[in-house]
């Protein structure tokens, strides 16, 4: 875990089999992290959601706090996640620190 600041996730950790589905996800980001050279700032989180429908996939996304900014491994499509569209670079930056903020509560 010493690629970033924590790992979050709304995840029943008490249950056995969901806690070690979640850590074998952590263990692959890390692996892919250190495959593509990436060393997120201090102030990146993990932010993490194991599929309800298959047991293979989890959802994820880094968000980095100070930039106010989330992030991906790979590249992500603004169109799919926003398929009304986006309307400049500061609209999206703007979204994406009221989603960081709002993972708080």
């Amino acid at each position: 875990l010493e690629n970033f600041h924590g790992v979050v996730t709304d995840a029943y950790m008490l249950e056995p089999a969901t806690r070690e589905r979640v850590l074998h996800f952590i263990t692959v980001v890390c692996k892919e992290l250190d495959a593509q050279a990436i060393v997120p700032p201090e102030s990146t989180e993990l932010f993490l959601k194991p599929s309800e429908d298959d047991e293979y996939v989890c959802f994820y996304y880094f968000a980095d706090h100070a930039a106010h900014s989330l992030w991906w491994l790979e590249e992500i499509n603004s169109e799919d996640m926003f398929p009304l569209g986006v309307v400049s670079e500061s609209h999206l930056r703007e979204w994406s620190s009221q989603v960081a903020s709002n993972l708080y509560h």
